[in-house]
């Protein structure tokens, strides 16, 4: 771009200073009508971006209610099926009863593979937090060890391991079993107590039923790809 090309295109500078007051007020009035215009062209665009969102969701909703139900449906008939399989591995294996939440099984050949069980969540009775007062005893009883640093620095790795769910309140259950690891360095039956309290108090609940599986599917190049699903109600 030349010189006078540039220069035609530029907009002259408007000083405010050289401008009367009425021609301040007009361009004051020019800005704010300006922003206006802006303020109500951005409103329209979210309004029409909102309802797009709203047809894409029921669009897709509307596309996998059909086959949600059918699995559904699906998970229930395999669960009914497994029954008279559950009681042969009870009566077989000379069992009370199956405490498992889930059951695989893989074909010799490796071909085929499916599971049946169900999803869980982990929280707590409420007695934990007499196991996290042992642990925290145990601290305590270091503190006499004359290297403070390290009682420091234990009690800050111990505190990430005992660290509630902000939300929840709770202690995270897979946290403590890895705290659990350090019983032989701890070497402390009061640091043992307090596990042992936190392990007893975590409570098992299930929740969803769940399949899952692999097949190992022919390709026309004479390879093989690996299939996997997993579906919960």
């Amino acid at each position: 771009m030349n010189t006078e090309t540039q220069t035609q295109t530029e907009k002259p500078t408007i000083k405010l200073s050289e401008l009367s007051s009425e021609q301040v007020k007009e361009l004051m009035q020019q800005v704010k009508k300006e922003e206006k215009e802006k303020k109500v062209k951005t409103a329209a665009s979210r309004k029409a971006l909102e309802e797009l969102w709203s047809e894409f969701a029921i669009k897709n909703v509307h596309k996998f209610m059909p086959i949600r139900e059918l699995v559904e449906e699906n998970i229930l008939e395999t669960f009914s099926d497994f029954e008279p399989l559950s009681k042969l591995l009870v009566e077989c294996y000379g069992i009370e009863k199956l405490d498992q939440d889930s059951f695989s099984k893989t074909l010799p050949d490796g071909s085929f593979s499916f599971s049946i069980g169900y999803n869980r969540t982990e929280g707590f009775n409420g007695n934990e937090g007499l196991g996290v007062d042992k642990i925290k005893m145990y601290i305590d009883t270091l503190k006499g060890d004359g290297d403070n640093d390290n009682v420091t620095k234990l009690a800050a790795a111990v505190d990430v391991f005992l660290k509630p769910n902000s939300v929840t309140g709770m202690l995270n259950p897979r946290k403590v079993k890895d705290l659990s690891k350090l019983r032989e360095m701890y070497d402390s039956e009061l640091f043992n107590e307090g596990i042992d309290i936190i392990e007893k108090a975590v409570i098992y609940t299930r929740t969803s039923q769940f399949v899952e599986g692999w097949q190992f599917v022919p390709l026309p190049d004479g390879r093989t790809k690996k299939v996997t699903f997993r579906f919960s109600v």
